[in-house]
């Protein structure tokens, strides 16, 4: 689909050459939702995101180096790297920005290691009620975040054109609906969509045909809808800490060779 439209070569790109052996480098955001823009739509407000995971050297585990997030734009990229083990303790705390990189779609992917696989492979121990909480926590933030305009980005003056020509943060606003959608289905049946196959609803608030008031209008059902959820949810109350701690030590024993 959208993925089409990304005319940028990643492996150009210099961030690319840095983290190239990543375990996991993937597309995120917009992009893996299904609601991309390139920067030549006049309603363009997009960054292309990127999402990976790394093992930092031997000396960050057993020295007092540490190294545990690469967080930075360049040009259009929007980066974000995570040490395999900030990342483990996020998926832990059901994360749903870190979450989502293990239940992407296979063409969202742009680099899988075979220790990335095995993340991706043991997903569900990620899985509880505690979605819930999470979610819907990033959902209220982006609701208070709704009437501020968001500067950051090399789109920064043009989001913050569209909060001025429709009186709220459209994106904050697509980004708090999508969460709430995500959340009630996850809560449902334990799987994760994060391609949005209702990717119009948030392309339609991301433009402005909601008002504000029916914004949270919609909003409001969708939280009493993920609460109803998160009652009737076969997943389990938290997330088993001794078996994610276990695959964390796991992982990083076959990293370094370690019997």
């Amino acid at each position: 689909m959208e993925k089409l439209l990304l005319t940028k070569d990643p492996t150009a790109a210099g961030w690319w050459q840095t983290y190239r052996n990543s375990e996991l480098i993937a597309y995120r955001g917009s992009v893996v939702h299904g609601t991309y823009r390139p920067n030549s739509h006049p309603n363009s407000i997009d960054d292309i995101d990127i999402m990976g995971l790394f093992v930092a050297p031997l000396d960050h585990y057993l020295g007092c180096k540490q190294k545990e997030t690469d967080d930075f734009f360049e040009g259009e990229w929007d980066c974000v790297f995570y040490e395999l083990k900030k990342a483990i303790f996020l998926l832990g705390g059901v994360n749903p920005n870190v979450l989502q990189m293990l239940w992407l779609r296979s063409e969202d992917y742009l680099h899988i290691s075979p220790l990335g696989q095995q993340l991706i492979d043991n997903r569900d121990l990620f899985m509880s009620k505690q979605v819930y909480n999470t979610f819907t926590g990033y959902a209220h933030e982006q609701m208070k975040k709704m009437t501020n305009a968001a500067t950051n980005g090399y789109m920064g003056a043009k989001r913050k054109q569209l909060v001025t020509t429709h009186g709220y943060d459209t994106k904050n606003a697509s980004h708090m609906i999508r969460l709430l959608n995500t959340a009630k289905e996850t809560l449902a049946d334990g799987k994760l969509r994060v391609y949005r196959t209702d990717f119009q609803l948030y392309l339609d608030i991301k433009d402005g045909k909601f008002t504000l008031e029916q914004v949270k209008e919609m909003a409001a059902g969708l939280f009493e809808e993920t609460r109803q959820a998160k009652d009737k949810s076969p997943l389990p109350e938290e997330v088993d800490r001794d078996k994610v701690e276990k695959l964390c030590v796991d992982l990083l024993k076959q990293k370094f060779g370690i019997v």
